[in-house]
């Protein structure tokens, strides 16, 4: 049972994980700005490591903040100080009904206040969720 469990658990997170990463592009109007703060609290979210055996483990509600940085057409989301995306840069794919920015393994999506993170890698994967405002 508890391995049908485990299995089932990390089933949940990376099928998560693949829907936030398949949302399509749409070419309108860029409308994020560099310079832009958005201050975010998260709701939800679980992850699974194999230095724990992948055993399926909830999140603490975290708060983070970050910031539209960059020039020209290469921009990125620069995360704050402190927390678990310490100094974390993405890269950012150009949509227009959404915020996406990616790097090897990692994709953070903003639509409208909602955002949703997501991690995979060789050691675990990692899913969350939450809200963010524009200060």
């Amino acid at each position: 049972m508890t391995i049908m469990i485990k299995h089932l658990s990390i089933t949940a997170l990376t099928c998560s994980a693949l829907l936030a990463l398949i949302n399509p592009v749409n070419a309108e109007e860029w409308r994020w700005s560099v310079g832009e703060v958005y201050y975010c609290e998260s709701e939800s979210g679980a992850f699974a490591q194999d230095k724990s055996d992948w055993k399926f483990t909830r999140w603490t509600p975290m708060k983070f903040r970050f910031k539209i940085d960059g020039y020209g057409d290469y921009k990125n989301i620069k995360f704050g100080e402190g927390g678990y995306f310490d100094g974390f840069y993405l890269d950012i794919a150009k949509a227009s009904s959404y915020l996406k920015g990616s790097s090897l393994g990692f994709t953070f999506l903003l639509n409208r206040e909602r955002f949703k993170f997501t991690e995979i890698n060789a050691d675990g994967v990692a899913m969350m969720t939450g809200t963010c405002d524009k200060f």
